[in-house]
């Protein structure tokens, strides 16, 4: 279930959620489509239940601001001297979506642009404007980027920025389906990379694909391999003379046979 608080400055992202639930998260993710309910709550815009290590069930907190809300939070001091305490007590996972056009003016002030379009039209219209205090004090644009990296760099807090409240309503539920599986299972924060200098006509095969990462043989030598190895095994139960082959010697190939067998350090690692 996904939680949205019932007052002004929340409530209007329900219709936008409902109608994006079903659209955005497919049957095939696994993820099975929430309720989103009008609640009172006590911090934050939006929150929902999320998955953390070992199924423990953890809490996810969204305070969503627009430009000009936020700015002038930051100067009255009621997002750091209030909201933002009151959402770290409450929750494990806390997120700050600010909302709205925004750009560097030529005088290096802060601009939001004042659109009545659809946030799905092709054409944006409207007309940028200064964004102002309460006093028609103006914003210097690092002002709210200094902002922003001192919340993240010091805080837990992680920031997103969206520019209509649809795009907002899709980051919300963005971070619901991403929260439903354990930290544990995510991977997408890890992979080999293995560069290669020049395209390659066909998919590469397995016995190709290991070679290229073994020290010294690297993508260009790994396709001699592939032609003398018809199997990872083969290669692997090869001895260090079945390792010699055009592009490999002697001393390349002994490297290639120990590194298989973990006998291998490279320079810096001896001790």
């Amino acid at each position: 279930m996904i939680s949205v608080d019932d007052r002004t400055g929340s409530i209007e992202l329900l219709p936008a959620l409902r109608q994006l639930a079903p659209i955005l998260i497919k049957p095939s993710s696994g993820v099975p489509i929430p309720s989103i309910l009008p609640t009172r709550l006590l911090s934050s815009d939006v929150c929902f239940d999320g998955v953390g290590t070992q199924g423990k069930k953890t809490a996810v907190g969204i305070e969503r601001k627009r430009v000009r809300d936020m700015m002038n939070s930051i100067r009255s001091g009621r997002y750091s001297g209030h909201q933002l305490p009151e959402m770290l007590d409450y929750f494990d996972h806390c997120y700050l979506i600010i909302e709205g056009y925004q750009r560097c003016s030529r005088d290096g002030e802060l601009e939001t642009l004042m659109t009545s379009a659809h946030p799905l039209g092709d054409s944006l219209g409207g007309k940028w404007v200064p964004v102002t205090a309460g006093n028609s004090s103006t914003f210097r644009f690092f002002e709210l980027d200094h902002f922003i990296a001192t919340l993240e760099s010091c805080t837990s807090v992680h920031v997103r920025r969206t520019h209509t409240d649809h795009e907002t309503c899709a980051e919300i539920l963005s971070l619901y389906t991403h929260h439903q599986t354990a930290p544990e299972d995510h991977h997408a924060h890890q992979a080999l990379h293995k560069p290669q200098n020049h395209a390659t006509i066909g998919k590469a095969g397995l016995v190709r694909k290991v070679a290229a990462c073994i020290e010294g043989i690297g993508w260009q030598k790994s396709a001699n391999v592939a032609v003398k190895f018809n199997t990872v095994e083969e290669m692997i139960n090869a001895d260090a003379k079945g390792w010699i082959m055009p592009g490999i010697g002697k001393v390349l190939a002994q490297r290639a046979f120990d590194q298989l067998r973990g006998k291998y350090k490279p320079k810096g690692e001896e001790l």
